[in-house]
């Protein structure tokens, strides 16, 4: 008798908070203010500047009104038919193409970062590389170009054509900066 006497007190101990609720909730929304400052790609916390010397006449900033300057790539840029004469159309169908001196990029901001690309479209694949070893795709946060505060390096575009038919491809390219957790 005494064991079920404890055991209702124990049970009702631990079953009253239950009962009466934890506190939690499944759902909030609380509204917030932010300010954010938008520039131009070149005074970005990640900079991309197609503009810098060095970079190849396939890479320029375009106005995109109100949202700024952005860097955009062009494949044939309009220098390529000044090169010995000649008038590339493009790039050829089942090739790879690797285009150095696109970009610079440049972390201006307080974290070490790691930069790489993100790509999802036609072609069979599009991804940046650091010139210095273009061996190496910047596709993931592990295999991307490690960036303490104010460093840089020049970027470039790698191209994979798949069997895609002829034509013209305007495509879109992420290029991601992302904190890596050390500001060594």
């Amino acid at each position: 008798m005494k064991r079920r006497h404890l055991l209702g007190a124990v049970t009702s101990t631990i079953g009253a908070p239950l009962a009466l609720g934890t506190g939690a909730f499944s759902s909030t929304r609380a509204e917030r203010s932010v300010k954010a400052e938008v520039v131009d790609d070149s005074e970005a916390y990640l900079q991309i500047d197609a503009e810098a010397t060095g970079i190849a006449g396939r890479s320029s900033e375009v106005d995109v009104g109100k949202r700024g300057d952005v860097a955009a790539f062009r494949i044939p840029g309009p220098e390529d038919d000044l090169v010995g004469g000649t008038d590339p159309g493009g790039v050829g169908v089942n090739s790879e193409y690797w285009f150095g001196n696109m970009a610079v990029i440049r972390n201006q901001g307080t974290q070490q970062i790691s930069v790489y690309s993100e790509y999802s479209g036609s072609l069979e694949q599009v991804a940046i590389f650091d010139t210095t070893d273009q061996s190496t795709l910047l596709t993931s946060k592990s295999s991307g170009r490690k960036l303490s505060p104010g460093e840089s390096f020049t970027m470039g575009i790698y191209l994979k054509i798949g069997d895609q038919p002829v034509g013209e491809y305007d495509e879109k390219i992420g290029i991601v900066g992302e904190m890596t957790g050390s500001s060594s």
